[in-house]
Formats: C-alpha cells, sequence, structure tokens
C-alpha cells in the first residue's frame, strides 16, 4: 500500500481505525487499498452490498451509502439479528470518514449510533423466537449526548446505566427520537413489513447469527471444558430456563433436581481440567444473559430461504434497499459449525437483488495477539473493552459491560487469538496461599501482529484496583 493510505505511514489521512470485538479476516491488500485510496480522495466507494466480520463494520457501509446518496436518509434499518445492538455509542464527529466512524462503534452500539448520526431513525429489529432482549411490539426512544456526563443516554431499556427517564432525555439539546418495531421472523412479519418499506430509503442489516446463536459462556466451555453442543443445551436448560439459583446447583443436580440427574457444577469443575473454579463460574454467570440456539440444519434452511425470497419480492416490486450489510460474527455469536452453511447468504442476497458480489469490509485495525504466560502460576485472561473506557476504579464504569473470559493460560501456555488496537485486557494471577494479583495489557496501535509477556507486563505495570 502506498504510504499515505497505511496505519504506518507518516502522512495518514484516516487517524483513526477500526476497533471491534470480532474476528479479523483481510479479504486481499488490493481491496483494503481502494477503500483506503477512495477516502484519502475523499470519494465514497461504491457498492450495494458489504459483508464483514464484526457487526460494528455495518456502520461503514451505511455511511458510505449515505454519502453517495444511495440511501435517502433518516432511513428505515431492518435488523436480523439474536442480538438488539443498541446500547448506547461514544461521542461521534458526523463530519469524519467511514473508517472513522467505525473506529468508534462496536459490535452492540452501531445500530445506535446511526441514530445518533441522524442516518436511521427507525429501527424494525427482526427478532428470531429465542432472542431475549426486547418484548415485541412498536415503541418510541429518544437518545441524547448528556454534557453532564459525557455519554450518550437514553429512555431505551438497552441503555443499562445510561437509562434516564424520557422527559431528562427529551430536554437535552440535540435529542434524537426514533421508533423501534421488534417483530417475529416469520413470513407474515415479513409481509407486511414489505408493503411498509420504501425505496432506497432503508437498510437491509443481517447478521447470521439470526440463523443459530452462541454467547461467550457456551464458547467457553466448549473449548476448556469440552463440552459438546448437547451437553450446553442441557447446561442452558438448567441454569437459564429452570432459573436455578447459586445454592441449588450446590445442592442439587441438573435436569431434574434428583441425585440421579447431572450434578453440574461437580461435572463441569471435573471437565475443566486446568480451568480455575473461578473461570468455570465466571463462563456460567455469561451463559444466561445471551440468547443461545443450536439450530438443525433444516431450520437454517428454511430461514434462509425465507430471507432470500423475501428479498426476490423486494427485487420484483422494485423496493430496492439503499445498502445492504452482512455480518459473520464468528468470534462467540455464530457457532462455528454453522459458518460453511451461512458464509453464502451475502452473495445469496446480492444475486436476489441484481447486484455484483459483496464487497468486504476491510479491517484496519487488527491485530494477531499471542499472550505467553512465561509465569509459573496460571493465568485468567479477561477482555474489558477499549482502553478508552479506561481501567475501572473499584467497581464498573457506568453503563459499561462486564469483563469477559477470554482464556485460562497454564504455566507456559500460549494463547492465540484475534484482537483489535486498543483493546485492553485484565490478567489475573492466583498464586497458591497468597492473594491474586491483577495487570492490564494494552494492544497497541500499529503492528499487525503482537505478542504480550506476562513477565515483562508483570514488571512493568503496577498492580489496579479491578472488577475482577
Amino acid at each position: 500500500l502506498p504510504a499515505h493510505s497505511t496505519p504506518r505511514g507518516p502522512a495518514m489521512c484516516c487517524k483513526r481505525w477500526s476497533l471491534r470485538q470480532g474476528r479479523c479476516r483481510h479479504r486481499g491488500v488490493w481491496g483494503l487499498a481502494a477503500v483506503l485510496a477512495a477516502h484519502c480522495r475523499g470519494h465514497a466507494v461504491a457498492a450495494s452490498v458489504w459483508a464483514a466480520d464484526g457487526h460494528g463494520e455495518a456502520i461503514f457501509g451505511w455511511s458510505e451509502a449515505w454519502r453517495s446518496g444511495d440511501l435517502r436518509t433518516p432511513a428505515t434499518v431492518v435488523h436480523f439479528d439474536s442480538h438488539a445492538d443498541m446500547a448506547m455509542p461514544r461521542p461521534l464527529n458526523a463530519s469524519a470518514s467511514s473508517l472513522e466512524l467505525a473506529a468508534r462503534t462496536e459490535i452492540n452500539d452501531f445500530v445506535t449510533a446511526a441514530v445518533a448520526l441522524g442516518i436511521v431513525d427507525r429501527v424494525v429489529w427482526v427478532r428470531p423466537e429465542w432472542a431475549i432482549e426486547h418484548e415485541h411490539g412498536h415503541f418510541r426512544y429518544a437518545l441524547a449526548l448528556d454534557p453532564a456526563v459525557g455519554a450518550f443516554v437514553s429512555d431505551a431499556p438497552f441503555a443499562m446505566g445510561l437509562q434516564r427517564s424520557p422527559e431528562v432525555v427529551g430536554a437535552l439539546p440535540g435529542a434524537r427520537h426514533f421508533e423501534l418495531e421488534v417483530i417475529p421472523f416469520s413470513q407474515e412479519s415479513l409481509d407486511v413489513l414489505a408493503s411498509q418499506l420504501q425505496p432506497q430509503s432503508f437498510i437491509l442489516d443481517v447478521d447470521l447469527d439470526t440463523f443459530a446463536t452462541e454467547n461467550h459462556g457456551c464458547r467457553n466451555l466448549r473449548r476448556d471444558a469440552n463440552l459438546t453442543v448437547a451437553e450446553i443445551q442441557r447446561v442452558v436448560a438448567c441454569a437459564c430456563e429452570q432459573g436455578l439459583s447459586d445454592a441449588e446447583w450446590d445442592a442439587y443436580a441438573c435436569g431434574d433436581r434428583q441425585a440421579s440427574g447431572w450434578p453440574l457444577r461437580a461435572e463441569l469443575l471435573a471437565r475443566a481440567g486446568a480451568l480455575s473454579k473461578g473461570a468455570v463460574e465466571d463462563s456460567l454467570a455469561l451463559l444466561c444473559g445471551q440468547p443461545v440456539r443450536y439450530s438443525s440444519e433444516a431450520d437454517v434452511e428454511v430461514g434462509v430461504n425465507m430471507l432470500v425470497s423475501w428479498v426476490q419480492r423486494l427485487q420484483g416490486a422494485g423496493t430496492l434497499p439503499g445498502v445492504v450489510t452482512v455480518a459473520e460474527s464468528t468470534d462467540g455469536y455464530l457457532p462455528p459449525q454453522y459458518l460453511d452453511r451461512l458464509r453464502p447468504v451475502a452473495g445469496k442476497l446480492a444475486d436476489a437483488l441484481g447486484v455484483g458480489p459483496p464487497t468486504w469490509v476491510p479491517c484496519t485495525r487488527c491485530v494477531a495477539l499471542s499472550i505467553v504466560n512465561d509465569l509459573e502460576v496460571p493465568i485468567e485472561v479477561f477482555w474489558v473493552g477499549d482502553k478508552e473506557d479506561g481501567p475501572a476504579e473499584g467497581g464498573l464504569t457506568e453503563g459499561r459491560a462486564p469483563p469477559v473470559l477470554v482464556a485460562s493460560l497454564a504455566p507456559g501456555a500460549r494463547e492465540q487469538m484475534d484482537s483489535f488496537s486498543g483493546h485492553a485486557f485484565d490478567f489475573r494471577a492466583d498464586a497458591e496461599g497468597a492473594q491474586p494479583q491483577f495487570r492490564r495489557g494494552l494492544v497497541h496501535f500499529g503492528a499487525q501482529r503482537q505478542e504480550l509477556r506476562l513477565s515483562a507486563l508483570l514488571e512493568a505495570t503496577p498492580q489496579h484496583p479491578s472488577e475482577l
């Protein structure tokens, strides 16, 4: 790449780079060069269908269509997903480039980021039956930047610790009001929706985890405790659907709560090997907060066919979207066994609309990260977000999600993972007979391959208060 269009170039025209929690998959240097060169010349990149891994990348394609005039705004986003993706975004600058906007959004807040920018004023969430965040229906919400806290606040339930009353949000300067319609993923609902859409006035946004999904708790139990899909489903049925309390987990067996049943906690601890009891507990705590669905092959086929045939009918009626985005969400959301079957969906949608093949959204801040435990004690690794969130001082910051356990490393072990420049990790070392020690490590900007050695981190950084 020419120096002016790369992250390392001395005259870098685009100074912020894409950040999300997801897997990086480069699809060719020349495609990336074209995107960056167009931005440095001040031109939009023409594409009708964009594909990415991390779902937060979708706002890149939306911004491109907005700037080129292909999308009439404020628009409706038709959001096929197992998650709402409507947490509160960071403060945004509408004059920023599409790459810069993508650098400021995450997988769970890009929809509300588009609302804050005025790109979107109506969200239609096509919600599969296993999603758990919001009931069906039609709702009106608002969000606004609150100068008192330096963050966006909203009356929507997705705002978590940043939720305020409608009166408070509406009184803030620049408040954006938007509609949320939550509908089931069914043929009847899609037929009604089609009659409400106007050409080039809506975004078609699809996350492949619409068809099957898991969460980081499932991923950790599958990877670290070697549980099968059937066993994870049994754990979810016991821990989440039956609402088994901590005390009951210790006193009863899972499922029928009889001695002949499955002793859940003891079984998991026995299967976990080097995984500590705390790591097992952390994985179980993540299990019920987000949806889990391991769909049958037949159910996946029915869902995909329903989506594609609906888009074909839209095309036949001349009701074309302004832009289409498709996300693979492979890091902890789409179970890996479904990827090969679902990856062609973006191409099928492009064919249904009669446009060219999908363009892969470049990930310019992806880092292949190697974490090396060269200490004599086991280490647990937690993803805690972006370094801009800062270290937690005596507890979680307002509106911030809890840390996510991503690895447990025995002495001498190495963990390879896909990460992003600017991401922060907390490391917990549990030496026998001693208080746990905590250190925070950052993924730096620049090199696309980086290594974090725990011994160097232990010597270079002081222990800090941690939420872990």
